[in-house]
This record gives structure tokens, sequence and C-alpha cells, in this order.
């Protein structure tokens, strides 16, 4: 009796011991994640999906936490949080590094995308974000917004109608592209482009037409340049030392997992765009699409001024990301 009572201490002991290790063997890596957008924008929603996919496939070995946006960390506090390890991950509107806006340069988004699947384009970005910020880019986010000249009063029409204006920006190209057609740059955050168009602060801003709607921005932008001025091209990106801690075929899974969804984004987000367009026209916003002469005396007094500045931005390392751009630009 004394040898079954042991017995079954011993098996009682090692049920709830062996099962506490095993669970430690198997425990989820973690990884805090953050995004510089709202987290109820549209934006966030191709980032969200990433996420799910990530979290579904790696079969509970890991586990991204999407825990906030601006609120959280701002969007200009953002790389440095990132970088010193505050947080994981990050989905980035890649306005912090010129390097990472080579192809807002060009203005089509499937151009856009083949550039991020081309792993000599990521490999050179993410070179640049290791060294400057202790960040290994992933690829595209998949939120590639298209950024349009919209104006309050001013009905442009030609190049001549620009000049003088004060428009909203967001920084780095934003600001080169203004400039270049004639009008002054005003870098304004989000949350305040309504006041500064409703007091007159400013004539206008370079927005995606997505955000008129999500910020109410269509009471106070009523005319629209089309086609699209430039784009911004968001990123997934990890905290170096998080990234290294991963095992090869995690690394790998994150990886795969963005260009897949990068496919995906691309059609959710131009779907987004057209029934934003469709939007903004029941609620009275009137669209001037240039005609060709005038489309390409604005395209030349863009192209030269962007690339000087990108080049002056990142030197060398620029110049082999503009040939790359330039091969699926043609």
């Amino acid at each position: 009796m004394r040898k079954l009572f042991v017995t079954m201490a011993l098996v009682f002991f090692s049920f709830c011991l062996f099962p506490v290790q095993g669970e430690a063997q198997t425990k989820a890596i973690v990884l805090k994640a953050f995004t510089n957008w709202p987290m109820t924008n549209n934006n966030v929603d191709g980032f969200k999906r990433f996420i799910q996919l990530v979290n579904e496939r790696s079969q509970g070995e890991l586990e991204i936490k999407l825990m906030g946006g601006p609120e959280l960390i701002s969007v200009k506090e953002s790389v440095g949080a990132l970088g010193r390890g505050m947080m994981d991950m990050r989905h980035s509107n890649n306005v912090h590094f010129a390097m990472s806006q080579a192809a807002d340069i060009i203005s089509s988004t499937d151009a856009a995308v083949k550039l991020w699947l081309d792993p000599e384009f990521v490999r050179l970005i993410n070179n640049y974000y290791m060294a400057k910020a202790n960040i290994v880019v992933i690829g595209n986010a998949g939120n590639t917004a298209q950024f349009y000249l919209a104006t309050n009063k001013k009905i442009v029409t030609k190049l001549e109608d620009v000049k003088g204006l004060r428009i909203r920006t967001h920084g780095g190209l934003s600001n080169v592209v203004t400039s270049a057609l004639g009008a002054a740059p005003a870098t304004i955050p989000t949350a305040e482009v309504y006041t500064a168009l409703e007091r007159g602060v400013v004539d206008g801003a370079m927005r995606p037409l997505p955000s008129l709607i999500d910020y109410n921005e269509s009471e106070v932008l009523h005319n629209i340049v089309t086609p699209n001025m430039f784009q911004a091209n968001a990123m997934i990106e990890l905290n170096q030392d998080s990234w290294k801690k991963l095992p090869a075929h995690l690394q790998k899974l994150l990886k795969d997992t963005a260009a897949e969804n990068l496919l995906w984004a691309e059609s959710y987000y131009r779907d987004l765009e057209k029934k934003s367009w469709e939007d903004l026209a029941k609620r009275g916003v009137k669209f001037n699409t240039l005609g060709k002469n005038e489309l390409t005396r604005w395209r030349k007094m863009l192209d030269q001024p962007e690339r000087d500045w990108f080049l002056k931005e990142t030197g060398p390392e620029g110049k082999a990301l503009l040939n790359i751009v330039d091969k699926y630009a043609k």
C-alpha cells in the first residue's frame, strides 16, 4: 500500500511539474507593436491583417500585440523609441529618412509594389535603417497613399494658379513637391489641418482622398487636382535587437507574410481610393483633371527637384536606389 502511495505521489508531482516546463518551452515570443496612425484610421487596416496572419501562421510560437498609435508614442518620437527598444515593431509612415521615400517619387502604385518586392531595393533601405537607427525594415505595409493637391477656395486648372498658395504638408518630399510647384509649404500635424484651413492659415493641403473623409476635411477642401502629385509608402519595422532574437524561420515568416499582405493591401486600398473619390463627389468636392500638356508641365517642374533633394539627403546609397526606381518607373 505504501509503495502504491509513493508511486501515485510521484505521478502527481510529475504531472504538476512537467507541464509547466513544457509551457515554458512553447511560450510564444511576444512582439509589442505600435502604429503612426490612430488605431481606427483605415491606414492601419493592412497592418492589422498582417498581424492576424502572422499570429495564425506562427502556431503559437510568435504573437504580435498592437498596443496603440500616436497617443502612445508620437510620430516625431517613434523612430527613437523603436531604436531604443521601447517597442519591438512599428507601422511607419516612412517620413523620417529620405532613403525610405525612394518609391514615393513615382506616382504609380503598381510600380511601388514592384519596388518593395525587389529584394535589393528593400536590402538597401534596410541597411540604412540598421546603421542609422538600430531598426530592421521588413517591407512595405501596404497602405500606399496617393497625395493630391486640394484647395479650399482657389480652383486650380494650371501651374500658374498654384503660385503663392500656402499649402499644408507633412515634411520631406511633400515640402519639395509643394515648393517646386511654386507654393509655400506649411508643415502642420494632421490633427490641426482642419482648423488651419477653416481659419485661412493655409489655402490647401497635400492630402490622400480617404483622409478628406476620415477627418471631415471635405468641409474645408472643396477642390482637388488630379492625378496625384506623389505617394507615401508605409513600412513594417522591427527593433534590430528584437529581430536578432527571433529564430530564422520566424524572421522568414515575417518577411514572407509582409510581401503577401502587400499584394492584398494594394487591391484593398485601390478600392478604398475609388470609394473615397465617389463619396467626395457626392459631397460636392470638385475634381479637376489636368490635361495632357498641362500635366507634362507639372511633371517637368517636379522631376528634377525631387531627385536633387533625394540625392542630397541620401548620397551614393540613394543613387543606387534611384537606379532601381527608374527600372520600374519606365
